[in-house]
């Protein structure tokens, strides 16, 4: 019974934490936000760095383009878009 209290209270902590980090980085803008877990280990580590990397990889790419387009707009055309995608 304890371990079904322990699997419940991680399971929760981590849909708490994605709900937070949906709010800030998908509702208002902040997309260098990730999941903060702390204490976590084991198959629960790679569900939260796999969420992470996730956020990382849709991110940079929309922060690069912003810092691109905010530099255009003030006259500086040296900036180039590099990224190495796949898919």
């Amino acid at each position: 019974i304890e371990n079904n209290r322990a699997l419940r209270d991680t399971l929760k902590r981590i849909i708490d934490e994605i709900k937070r980090v949906v709010e800030l980085a998908g509702k208002e803008g902040q997309l260098t936000e990730r999941l903060k877990m702390g204490e976590v280990s084991g198959s629960w580590k790679d569900l939260v760095d796999s969420v992470n990397e996730l956020l990382k990889s849709i991110s940079e790419p929309v922060l690069r383009i912003n810092e691109i387009v905010t530099a255009i707009s003030i006259g500086d055309l040296t900036n180039r878009v590099e990224l190495n995608a796949q898919g």
